[in-house]
Formats: structure tokens, sequence, C-alpha cells
């Protein structure tokens, strides 16, 4: 009660979540060249600061799959139905990650997935706001975002294959980059 009285307690929530964006977005590197969720720990100052951060959705829309799945749809949970960006270097549960992404498709807005996948059937999904796309390794279903990608404007395949229609009825693509490393 006391920290109440405190020039910082009395910011305005929506300055206070700004001050946790900013924090969230810039980078700390800890040992070993990991990014940490360092900034997380501003939701465990107090129960105002907590609830400030689990009601500022655009705090959560960061996601990557390395610190595990039940993390991972704790994010997804927090950033309601805020555009995601999504990057994905699984190597466990690749099928549940894989329906976790479908699940949450009609919102991803970048998805870059740097892992080989043997099943992305999760990438036959509509995606309205999805912008960017990478892929990596992995075999690109014939009918890829279900043919409704309608903001999809870059998209990068390394080592993959794929039928050159699934691209070309993605027609708002204006960058469009294949990379082919094996030989």
């Amino acid at each position: 009660r006391r920290n109440e009285h405190l020039p910082i307690f009395r910011l305005p929530s929506e300055i206070l979540a700004c001050i946790f964006a900013i924090n969230r977005t810039t980078p700390r590197i800890e040992e070993f060249g990991a990014e940490h969720l360092r900034w997380i720990a501003v939701t465990h100052v107090c129960r105002r600061w907590r609830q400030v951060a689990l009601d500022f959705p655009d705090l959560w829309t960061r996601g990557c799959f390395k610190h595990g799945l039940n993390w991972t749809k704790e994010m997804f949970a927090r950033s309601k139905t805020a555009p995601l960006y999504l990057e994905v270097t699984w190597s466990r549960t690749a099928k549940e990650n894989g329906a976790l992404i479908k699940a949450h498709m009609f919102h991803i807005r970048t998805l870059t997935l740097r892992t080989a996948i043997s099943d992305t059937e999760f990438l036959a999904q509509p995606a309205p706001i999805l912008e960017s796309f990478v892929l990596k390794d992995s075999e690109i279903p014939l009918c890829l975002f279900a043919n409704q990608a309608p903001r999809l404007h870059s998209a990068k395949l390394v080592d993959c294959t794929f039928s050159w229609s699934c691209l070309l009825l993605l027609r708002n693509l204006v960058h469009v980059s294949i990379i082919n490393t094996t030989h």
C-alpha cells in the first residue's frame, strides 16, 4: 500500500504498458547468446503492474516455441487476438505446435518456420493478416494458406519442395526468395 503513493504508481496504465513494451523490445542477450524473457519480471513487481501487463495483449505477441508448448499456449492466450509475430525452431512436439499455429492462423502477421517439418498441413489454413512468411526444409502444401492470404507480400523458401501453382495463387506476393542450398 505504501508504494501506491510513489510517482511511478500514479502513471496511467496505458503509459505503464508502453514502458513495458519498450522493455520487451530492448534486446537482452544472456550468456550463450540466447535471448531471455527477462522483461516478464515486470509481472512480479506488484499486483497493479502484473494486471497492466496481463491486460496489454501487445506484450504477448512475439511468440517463439523455444520456451515450451505450455508457455507458448499461455502467450497466445494473453495476446488475445492481437497480431502475432512467430519464429518457430521446434524439434519436438511438432504436431502439437502445428495444431497451435493452425488454431491461431487468423491473427498471425509474420510466420518464420526455421526447421524441417514433415507435416505442413496446418499451413493449408486461411491466413487473413499474414504479411511475411519464411519456411525452411519442408514441403509446402498444394493449397498454401487455402489460397487466402490477401496481405502476404513476402515469402522466403529455403530448401523447400513446392508446386509453382501454390505460389501463383497468392496474388499479392511482391517479394519471393527461393534458396536451394542442397546440391
